[in-house]
């Protein structure tokens, strides 16, 4: 049983490594891109303003109701199998 935690320890010790020098860790967050590199993050700026539209609207409860100037850009999102909030959660994640 201890293999198990100590093999969980690494992995989560590799993964917060990776995600702390800017590399991809996972799916990648609305608002990001993959750089040329292939390992490495970068702000998407179509992305970006979408997501500063948002939260400029999130004290109005407008979070996820997008407005249609921005349907391009959310609708041609690199995350087919995920809806709109779920990326605007891993979003989160990576600018708390």
């Amino acid at each position: 049983m201890w293999e198990r935690e100590a093999i969980g320890e690494r992995t989560r010790d590799a993964l917060n490594h990776k995600r702390s020098n800017g590399e991809r860790v996972g799916n990648l967050a609305y608002g990001f891109r993959l750089a040329d590199d292939g390992q490495h993050l970068e702000s998407d700026p179509a992305e970006q303003a979408a997501v500063a539209e948002i939260r400029r609207l999130r004290p109005f409860s407008s979070v996820y109701c997008v407005d249609s100037k921005w349907s391009g850009q959310v609708g041609s999102s690199p995350f087919p199998a995920q809806s709109f909030s779920q990326s605007l959660d891993k979003l989160k994640m990576h600018t708390d």
